[in-house]
């Protein structure tokens, strides 16, 4: 067969409280259209909101959008609706002048592009042209070296979205645009781990903080496709160096094809974030999903490959395709085309009950191909997420296996055929496809902290292959022997510690910080926590807290806290010092509690906590928001008491 290229307990410290808000600060990393790395170090000052939110990143595919990629024949949100811009209409100008001499292309790439978005979602754009309009507004502007936005609505006359030389293609504006409405990259998104993977040691240490998980909202599915999704070896240190990589690598064509529009997902997110439906009454189905556009009309967004008012539908040839309903597991059907005529497109979509996923087997296969294996008549497999292309087979050689990943519609998966693309190409033999209902013991993800699933025969039985420390059925539990950690590398996927999604705000992973001055990176590693407003705008005395959730083995522990706090104050609120809390639980009963609150001169130090041996050990980390900046790094549980 050939592979087509294709395209707790929560505590209030809130007394006194004062509404602050603070950009992040610290130079800001861009690369060139070209590709060729350098900085921004042009402080961005728009009515003293410098450096407020704004994203100064090149938003191009791997190789930039100067060199074309082959192609096929839960978006990432700010975590405050305060950032989406008001009343759904978005005024906008374009300087023309900074374009020259490229002004007409650039309207009409802006303005087509402007359209995209207009029908797939409620936003309306509205050009004005006096240029000395004063109420907020977007502004286009040419005369730069990089393509860039600020994340969301940040309050401006004339928030611009930057797009230099070489930024004019229709995938670089609707990713700028897509951050001007309040999105982050998409892997950005702390539900990242078990998609995609960051090779932290091959990432150039200027643009780390560009692959730090942020708090955000995630409306759907990690999105491969989506234009907000960086290339797999953007900010390498070096030509050939991947900086991300996924475990499935056939998918890879979904992050380099060329965008010509929104992804599905992306539509869904923007549609979502900006409550876009809220008046419409849909129901849609088979991963369908509900959509306004600017003029106020309510529809069905469906996956490609099926129609309706309803998405219950496919939308297929005459004399192929059909909805199959495997109703048990175990059962299956045979999907088989012995001779087929040009100019068909079929489409199956295959359903099975909900403890169970889907698998698809080619049994026989003989579908044109040319020399370079570019399929001329080929079935589509969407084994991945429904509403994104699908990989292409063809060829000679059988046996082929697609199972339904199981992210997103895990028990529903997409079959296509095409014969239309290339009507001159004589016919082969045709295909034979057997699906099946597969039992799933993995679809409720019970593996935890970061451990893998593996599939049994039954919906009860799988087996977790647990990251370092965990054991157990579910990877869930710590022995007496083991030592656990959180080092922030991996997200919290593998860590010990969790983030309490019940928070005020959320610890902040970052490569560096400004610490009162003194720019900080982390004690080991490339990655740390910092108690800083990133992504919220939240108050003085509010509280963010980690906490363990394994299953300890009852034994006496030492908890090891590497941290970092500067030495700021302020005299006119000296009680709203940062501190840290450290609160050891049987279950629901305090055992103790340490307080850190006094600084390190910006240094890293360390802190020894004794664990006793109880049955249901709790460990949490609570950092109290004041004015010091607080950094911690490598959590360490390991056994014996801490002066042994």
């Amino acid at each position: 067969m050939q592979k087509c290229r294709s395209e707790k307990r929560q505590r209030s410290y809130a007394r006194g409280v004062i509404r602050i808000r603070i950009s992040p600060g610290g130079l800001i990393t861009c690369i060139s259209p070209g590709g060729r790395y350098g900085f921004c170090d042009d402080e961005l000052d728009i009515n003293s909101l410098a450096q407020d939110y704004a994203e100064r990143q090149t938003d191009y595919l791997s190789d930039g959008p100067h060199k074309l990629p082959t192609s096929q024949s839960k978006r990432t949100f700010q975590i405050d609706y305060e950032w989406r811009w008001p009343n759904r209409t978005i005024q906008y100008a374009i300087d023309y002048a900074s374009f020259h001499p490229n002004q007409a292309s650039a309207e009409s790439k802006i303005k087509s592009t402007l359209a995209l978005m207009e029908q797939a979602t409620c936003i309306r754009w509205e050009e004005v042209t006096d240029p000395n309009y004063p109420y907020h507004h977007i502004n286009f502007y040419g005369n730069t070296t990089s393509c860039a936005s600020y994340v969301g609505y940040i309050r401006a006359v004339g928030q611009k979205i930057w797009l230099g030389p070489g930024c004019l293609w229709t995938s670089v504006i609707l990713h700028e645009i897509l951050h001007a409405l309040g999105a982050w990259h998409e892997q950005e998104r702390p539900d990242r781990q078990g998609n995609i993977n960051v090779l932290f040691e091959n990432i150039a240490p200027y643009a780390v903080y560009n692959f730090a998980w942020k708090h955000t909202h995630e409306y759907g599915p990690y999105d491969l496709g989506s234009v907000l999704q960086y290339g797999l070896s953007s900010f390498a240190k070096q030509s050939g160096l991947a900086s991300m990589s996924i475990s499935d690598t056939d998918l890879e064509y979904l992050i380099s094809n060329t965008k010509e529009d929104l992804s599905f997902y992306d539509k869904y997110r923007v549609n979502q974030y900006y409550d876009c439906p809220a008046t419409c009454s849909l129901t849609c189905l088979n991963g369908g999903f509900e959509k306004m556009n600017s003029d106020g009309d309510c529809s069905c967004e469906c996956p490609d490959g099926l129609t309706g008012s309803n998405c219950s539908q496919v939308d297929t040839s005459a004399g192929c395709g059909e909805i199959i309903d495997l109703t048990s597991p175990g059962s299956s059907q045979i999907i088989e085309m012995t001779s087929y005529n040009t100019d068909l497109l079929c489409t199956w979509l295959i359903k099975t009950p909900t403890d169970t996923t889907i698998k698809a087997t080619v049994e026989s296969l003989d579908l044109p191909y040319s020399t370079n294996n570019n399929c001329y008549h080929f079935l589509i497999f969407k084994d991945y997420l429904i509403g994104e292309p699908g990989k292409q087979a063809c060829g000679d050689t059988p046996g082929a296996v697609y199972s339904k990943d199981i992210h997103d519609n895990y028990n529903m998966m997409m079959i296509q055929f095409d014969s239309a693309s290339y009507p001159d190409i004589t016919p082969g033999a045709g295909f034979r496809v057997k699906v099946e209902a597969v039992p799933s013991g993995c679809y409720s993800n019970p593996c935890k902290f970061g451990a893998t699933c593996q599939e049994g025969s039954s919906v009860d039985q799988y087996t977790c292959t647990c990251s370092e420390g965990f054991s157990g059925q579910n990877c869930d539990e710590v022995t007496a022997s083991a030592t656990v950690r959180s080092t922030f590398e991996k997200d919290y996927a593998g860590s010990i510690f969790q983030q309490d999604p019940t928070s005020a705000f959320w610890w902040s992973v970052l490569s560096n910080y400004n610490f009162d001055g003194t720019t900080v990176f982390p004690n080991s590693g490339q990655l740390f926590a910092v108690m800083v407003p990133y992504l919220r705008v939240f108050y003085l005395y509010t509280t963010t807290t980690v906490r363990t959730e394994a299953k300890f083995e009852a034994a006496e522990r030492c908890l090891n806290m590497t941290y970092i706090m500067d030495n700021k104050t302020n005299a006119n609120w000296p009680q709203y010092y940062t501190k840290i809390l450290v609160t050891v639980l049987d279950g629901e009963t305090v055992l103790n509690e340490y307080t850190y609150s006094n600084h390190t001169d910006t240094m890293w130090r360390y802190a020894l906590v004794d664990l006793p041996a109880v049955n249901d050990l709790k460990v949490e980390i609570t950092g109290v928001y004041g004015w010091n900046t607080f950094g911690m790094d490598d959590l360490v549980i390991f056994p014996g008491p801490c002066g042994v």
